[in-house]
């Protein structure tokens, strides 16, 4: 085969085919921009996420090389995926109507791997599966493994520090040691390290290996080890800490330590993944190289050009139009809430009707945690206190008529402690779900324990959607998105019961378990109303 050969033009099927995805794409992205913007100042803001920007030239350089492969396939489109694109459309508007913007990233990410799957073909789409898959690692998602990987980093390492015959003292996400204190938050859950880990794993996977199971067990040991590499790492950050009399690894060099102990590890990672790597063969090398083997079709015929001509100006009509329809499927969801007419509520003559106080409760004043909730976007929000003997206990209640984005139930800002809050030294001990009675029947709500140096609070936490209740935050927004595609008008709020925890925490979950029980009857009547006229 010779090089003229390859200097060729690609064949009618791959232009047009090429030409479609090429429009597909422009398309999508045009129409899909707020979408799209949305996950890029992800990626500038949160160091977590900033691989982001790699993704989708990396996923274009797997698929180049490729090409000489393809070249042997003729792209047909296909159109059953029409199917999944319709749903997944339909997960976008819902996701836009209560303004979850994870999902939205990942539907518009789908809508793109579906849509050029459907005008390629299935023998296209198998061959391009995992270049076309690594693009879901630009959406920015994942920081719901926070909390348990929180805790998990929390116990190992305390684990670790007593093996090691050092004394310490735990509690939940804070322990302490003869030379000071420290506690788990956000940043040392290693959720940076996990993603990080599993993104090029998944790459180094596809590159190194041929063999599924092989790809596999290395994917499975990128999840793994920077799991048990971030308990390790922070087991050496508080030993440093504790032999140098706290004065190392407790300020910048604490980040220093941590992302050169994980480079480290990934190094590690990756030269042990090296010694099982499938060797190309000489074919292969042949053909990804140079594209030697690369042949294009036989040059028809010049005798019955007319009629060949006539005869494939027909076929394409209905490819034509099956394009047309999946880039429709694709593109009219984001039209839709517009066309929705507006269910807004005037909220000038509305007020939240205080509950009635329970038998054996009277109200007190604010007893000086210095703790709130986060408020920011509620239509109506509601604070009292009740004691009854030493039991002293907190209501808040924060409603949500009109919802729109950045005032909406269910707020990733909405955190146990807020950090701007001036004079809020808490920590955060434990969080967890777990099931309680309210309202006359069982439910789950979040319940999480933060202290400062005077006092220590037990606080639960859930969602209300008309007489609906939920910790989580999915199920609520899956309800408020079908109120909103029903044209249903709901009373959507986020409650809190909060409480002092002096003798044990068993005996504050009694005493707000109590409170409740009374005062669920009467708080119910409150929801419901959604207001009261003056």
């Amino acid at each position: 085969m010779s090089s003229v050969a390859l200097a060729q033009p690609l064949n009618p099927q791959w232009r047009r085919a090429l030409m479609a995805v090429g429009i597909y794409t422009f398309v999508l992205l045009v129409i899909y921009w707020p979408t799209l913007m949305s996950m890029i100042s992800i990626w500038y803001r949160s160091g977590t996420f900033a691989h982001g920007f790699i993704i989708a030239p990396v996923s274009l350089w797997l698929i180049w090389q490729l090409r000489f492969e393809l070249s042997k396939i003729t792209p047909k489109v296909q159109p059953l995926f029409i199917l999944p694109i319709l749903g997944i459309g339909l997960l976008w508007l819902m996701s836009s109507l209560v303004d979850v913007m994870v999902i939205q990233q990942l539907s518009f990410v789908l809508l793109l791997i579906l849509g050029v799957c459907a005008l390629l073909g299935t023998e296209v789409a198998h061959r391009l599966l995992f270049p076309l898959a690594f693009l879901l690692f630009m959406v920015p998602m994942g920081e719901n493994l926070i909390p348990p990987m929180m805790d998990f980093t929390a116990s190992s390492t305390v684990w670790l520090i007593r093996q090691s015959g050092v004394p310490v003292y735990q509690e939940g996400l804070y322990f302490s040691l003869p030379s000071g204190n420290w506690s788990v938050v956000e940043a040392c859950s290693g959720i940076r390290y996990l993603i990080a880990s599993v993104t090029l794993g998944c790459l180094y996977a596809y590159l190194t290996y041929n063999s599924t199971t092989k790809r596999l067990i290395f994917v499975a040991f990128s999840v793994l080890v920077p799991i048990l590499a971030n308990s390790a790492r922070a087991y050496l950050i508080v030993m440093i800490g504790h032999f140098s009399d706290m004065t190392l690894a407790v300020g910048v060099d604490h980040l220093v330590y941590g992302w050169l102990f994980f480079g480290i590890i990934i190094f590690l990672m990756f030269l042990v993944g090296s010694f099982f790597r499938d060797l190309p063969s000489a074919a292969d090398d042949s053909i990804n190289a140079h594209g030697k083997a690369y042949q294009f079709d036989a040059v028809q015929p010049a005798s019955g050009k007319t009629s060949s001509k006539s005869s494939a100006e027909k076929s394409q009509r209905p490819i034509f139009l099956a394009s047309l329809i999946i880039l429709a499927s694709s593109s009219i969801w984001p039209l839709i809430p517009s066309l929705l007419p507006e269910n807004k509520t005037a909220l000038d003559n509305f007020s939240l009707i205080l509950p009635v106080v329970p038998d054996g409760w009277h109200y007190q004043a604010n007893p000086e945690w210095h703790w709130r909730p986060f408020t920011d976007g509620a239509d109506l929000t509601h604070a009292s206190f009740y004691r009854n003997g030493d039991s002293v206990i907190g209501l808040f209640i924060n409603q949500y008529i009109n919802q729109d984005q950045g005032s909406e139930l269910v707020n990733g800002l909405d955190q146990w402690i807020i950090p701007e809050i001036k004079g809020q030294q808490w920590h955060l001990l434990e969080q967890k779900r777990t099931e309680v009675y309210i309202f006359d029947h069982p439910a789950s709500v979040e319940q999480a324990r933060i202290k400062n140096s005077q006092h220590e609070l037990l606080i639960w936490r859930w969602y209300r959607i008309d007489d609906y209740d939920t910790s989580s935050p999915y199920v609520a927004k899956l309800m408020e998105a079908l109120s909103k595609l029903t044209f249903q008008q709901t009373s959507s709020s986020r409650i809190y019961v909060v409480t002092s925890v002096t003798e044990s925490v068993d005996q504050s979950v009694l005493q707000a378990q109590s409170f409740m029980s009374q005062l669920s009857p009467k708080l119910e009547v409150v929801l419901n109303a959604q207001g009261e006229i003056h």
